[in-house]
Order: C-alpha cells, then sequence, then structure tokens
C-alpha cells in the first residue's frame, strides 16, 4: 500500500470508526430504553445485571451499526475529498479511481469478516445468554416484578396492582383482566397474592387467596351497571401470567435466530438426511436454510452498500457531514427494507426465499459497480 493509498485508508478507518461508534450507541440507547430503562427505574434491576446485559446487547446492535458506520463513513469521508478538489488532484495526476479506492475495498473486505463473526456466532450466542440473564434475574426473585403501589402492565392481558408487599407475599392485590380492545373483561381483588415462577414455560403463575371477582360481558364489557355480570367468590385462584414481553416468546426448541452457525449447520444436516420429511420438518429445513443465508447476506451487506457509498459519495461531493448522513441513512433504510420484503415470502417455498435473500445484495453491487464505472471513465 503506497503513502497516498494509506491517507485514504486513514480518512476512511477514522470516518468509518467514528459512525459505527455514532450508531452502536444509537441502537444500544434505543434498545436498552424500550427494553430496560423501565426495569431499572422500577428497581426490577440491579445496576450490576444492568451492566452486564448492555454489554450483551453491543454485538447484537454491532451487527448492524457495522454496514450503517462503514456507509456513512466511506460517504463522510470521500464526501470531504470530493468537495476539497483533494480527490481530483490524485486523479488528476494518472490515477484511476479503482487504485484509489482500493483502500476503501480492502477495508470493506476486513468489514465482512467482522459482520459475519457477528451473524454467524457472537450474535446469538449473546442474545441467548442475554435472554437467559433476564430469565435468571425473574427465576431468583421474580417479586421484583410486582412493585407495591404502581400499576404493572408488563404482562400481556393484565394489569396488576398491590398495595403493599409483605416478604414473599402481596397484600390487598388488583388485577384486570383485558380483551383485545384493551377493555376490562374481568376484574377480581384479593387480600393477598403469591407468585411462582415456571422456568420450562418461561411464565409464572400468580396464586390468589381469598378474595372477590368480577366477570363483565364480553359483548360490552364497559357497562357496569348489568346486573347479569356474575360475582365469584374464591380461596385460591391461580392465574397465568406470559412473560413473553419481557424475556422474548418461549419455544420449546432454541430459536434459529440464536443459534451459531455451527449449530444452523448442524440442524440442516439432520433435517436434510431425513428419508421422508413430514410438512413441517420440510417448512423447518427451508427455515433453516433461509437463516443460513441470511446470516450470510447480512454480512455481505457492509461490502453492498460500500461499492455504491464510494461513487456516489463521489457524484454527490459534499463537504456538510449532515447531509452525507442523511444520505447514508436513506441507502441503508433502502436496503433494509428490501430484506424486510424477501423476508415477507418465507412462507412461499416455490420463490426460493432462501436465494431471494440475496437480491438487495446483487442490486446493490451491481448498481455500485456500474456507478463506480462511471466514475472512473469520467474525468
Amino acid at each position: 500500500m503506497t503513502r497516498l493509498q494509506r491517507y485514504l485508508f486513514k480518512e476512511v478507518f477514522m470516518a468509518c470508526s467514528m459512525a459505527v461508534v455514532l450508531f452502536v450507541f444509537i441502537l444500544l440507547a434505543a434498545n436498552v430504553l424500550s427494553d430496560l430503562a423501565g426495569l431499572l427505574a422500577s428497581g426490577r434491576l440491579s445496576f450490576g445485571i444492568f451492566s452486564q446485559l448492555i454489554l450483551l446487547l453491543i454485538p447484537f446492535v454491532a451487527a448492524y451499526a457495522l454496514p450503517l458506520g462503514m456507509l456513512s463513513g466511506i460517504m463522510i469521508a470521500f464526501g470531504r475529498l470530493t468537495s476539497s478538489q483533494e480527490l481530483t488532484a490524485m486523479r488528476s495526476s494518472g490515477l484511476s479511481l479503482y487504485y484509489l479506492a482500493a483502500p476503501v475495498f480492502f477495508l470493506a473486505g476486513l468489514g465482512v469478516i467482522l459482520s459475519l463473526a457477528f451473524n454467524y456466532y457472537y450474535t446469538p450466542v449473546t442474545r441467548t445468554q442475554y435472554k437467559a440473564l433476564k430469565a435468571k434475574v425473574v427465576q431468583n426473585n421474580p417479586l421484583t416484578f410486582l412493585q407495591p403501589k404502581t400499576f404493572i402492565k408488563d404482562f400481556p392481558g393484565f394489569v396488576l396492582y398491590a398495595s403493599e408487599r409483605d416478604g414473599t407475599s402481596l397484600k390487598d392485590f388488583w388485577i384486570w383482566e383485558l380483551d383485545d380492545e384493551n377493555r376490562v373483561r374481568m376484574f377480581v381483588r384479593a387480600e393477598e397474592g403469591r407468585l411462582e415462577y415456571l422456568e420450562a414455560e418461561a411464565a409464572m403463575v400468580l396464586r390468589l387467596l381469598n378474595g372477590t371477582g368480577e366477570r363483565r360481558d364480553p359483548e360490552d364489557p364497559e357497562n357496569l351497571s348489568d346486573p347479569s355480570n356474575p360475582t365469584l367468590f374464591f380461596r385460591e385462584l391461580p392465574i397465568r401470567l406470559s412473560l413473553e414481553k419481557i424475556l422474548g416468546r418461549s419455544t420449546p426448541r432454541i430459536k434459529l435466530s440464536q443459534m451459531n452457525i455451527n449449530q444452523l449447520m448442524g440442524e440442516w444436516n439432520r433435517l436434510r438426511t431425513i428419508p421422508d420429511p413430514d410438512p413441517q420438518q420440510q417448512t423447518q429445513l427451508l427455515r433453516t436454510k433461509i437463516q443460513i443465508q441470511s446470516n450470510t447476506a447480512m454480512g455481505m451487506a457492509v461490502l453492498s452498500l460500500s461499492l455504491v457509498a464510494l461513487p456516489l459519495a463521489i457524484q454527490v461531493g459534499r463537504k456538510e457531514t449532515y447531509a452525507n448522513f442523511v444520505l447514508a441513512l436513506i441507502l441503508a433504510l433502502t436496503y433494509y427494507f428490501m430484506m424486510i420484503i424477501v423476508s415477507w415470502l418465507e412462507g412461499k417455498p416455490h420463490l426460493r426465499p432462501d436465494l431471494l435473500v440475496w437480491i438487495p445484495n446483487l442490486i446493490f453491487q451491481s448498481m455500485g459497480l456500474f456507478m463506480l464505472s462511471r466514475a472512473n471513465d469520467h474525468r
């Protein structure tokens, strides 16, 4: 690598590094605010566990931040070089654009390797550890999720309230069961409530003791004057509370998205060697192939977005960082939107969705190579 190429590599590397760090921070903050901040603020997570969960989130958000950061960094670096006429001076000396772009391709190659490492191993492993650590918090002390004098809305279909907590039990317990339109269809009040954690089902059982309940008319639950609304009296009433909102959906088997590449290949080999697979096994085989191809295709996103970013930055040639940043976001959102559209075809095996996941990469890489060729010919 010549001195000029080292200079270009340094410029792009610094811009990409800062952009990746920025996107990691943004995506991490979004995940923390939506998933952990409420648990920490309500005292349901200790600061130590909270810190561990944040560290486990970093590989997950880094898998998305890396392509975004590379795209933004290249746009910012080459936009500045073009606007300051540095790139024009380099090309006027007889150097081709491919020669000047070599450091970018080298950096993009490193980014692909790092992105594949995240998608193949670190992201699924840390996501599994993340969910396991949250489940451990619930298992060790399920009462942390039911704070007294607080309306609890973490459990889908229920709102819970307890006046006070005495050891392992909750006193003067109120619970509202909601319908699909968030209307109260049953109200229960009990003298005491006790919680049990069901690890295998990722759920809690709330045992209410000595209470009364009122069931509303399912057709008109807001009509409180209806005399036909039954009232029940009980000494003990068990209510199952799903933890899917807190821990994620629970399945008897590990999700494909939580498998590393070795586990995915093992699942693929197991399913494809079944002599006469039933429809469910065929569907599982297709989903496994889609997951493997998606992880690989997402790893190649770094190269695809870099190929488009380089000639576009030269063509636009804006020095303003924010303008290049916004343009990079538009490109990235377009790419990810295309990936989402392809994912909708998962239920159509005759369309080979396991191969269609490569369409966004093929489009962006073809467009990038075409634009790069045009930019190289134009002096």
